[in-house]
């Protein structure tokens, strides 16, 4: 995991109900620096992303083959164990 990409208004990675995270408007933007996965330390900086394909274990979803057409909420939790 390393900074991929920033957060920089051009594309939608960064952007929450409508509102785009910018070095202009996210607190702290650029704190920290991961610059590539053979690291022992490694994360995403405030302000970068990164992205994972499908076909990484854990960056899909198995959904049911006869669930019906509608909207769904999808409901993930961080950090349960309060180490953050």
């Amino acid at each position: 995991m390393f900074d991929n990409g920033i957060c920089n208004g051009v594309d939608s990675l960064c952007k929450v109900q409508g509102q785009v995270y910018t070095s202009q408007n996210l607190l702290n933007y650029g704190f920290g620096s991961f610059a590539d996965c053979k690291s022992g330390n490694q994360g995403i900086s405030v302000g970068g992303y990164d992205t994972y394909g499908m076909l990484y274990e854990g960056q899909y979803l198995d959904l049911p083959k006869n669930l019906k057409n509608g909207v769904y909420t999808l409901e993930i939790e961080i950090d349960p164990e309060k180490k953050i």
